[in-house]
C-alpha cells in the first residue's frame, strides 16, 4: 500500500463509520497487558444499551477471539 493510500483509507473508513453513527475504538498493547479483559468488561457494560462488535485485526488475536465471544458481542477476525 502506498503512502497516499495509507492516508486516504483511514479517512474513508472514518467517514463511513460516521455516516452510520458507529463509534470505534482501537485497542493496542503488549501481549498480556489486559486488552481482552478491557474489551470484555466494556462490552458487558455497554451491550444492554448499544449494539457491540469486536474486529480482531491480527493473527495473535485469533487466540483471544473465542474469549471475546463469551462476552456476548459479535466478532470478526
Amino acid at each position: 500500500m502506498c503512502s497516499r493510500q495509507m492516508i486516504k483509507l483511514p479517512k474513508k473508513n472514518r467517514k463511513t463509520l460516521d455516516k452510520h453513527r458507529v463509534f470505534s475504538v482501537n485497542v493496542m498493547g503488549a501481549i498480556g497487558s489486559g486488552k481482552t479483559t478491557l474489551i470484555e468488561e466494556a462490552v458487558r457494560h455497554l451491550k444492554e444499551k448499544y449494539r457491540t462488535a469486536v474486529i480482531a485485526g491480527d493473527v495473535i488475536a485469533e487466540m483471544d477471539a473465542p474469549d471475546s465471544g463469551n462476552s456476548g458481542c459479535r466478532q470478526s477476525l
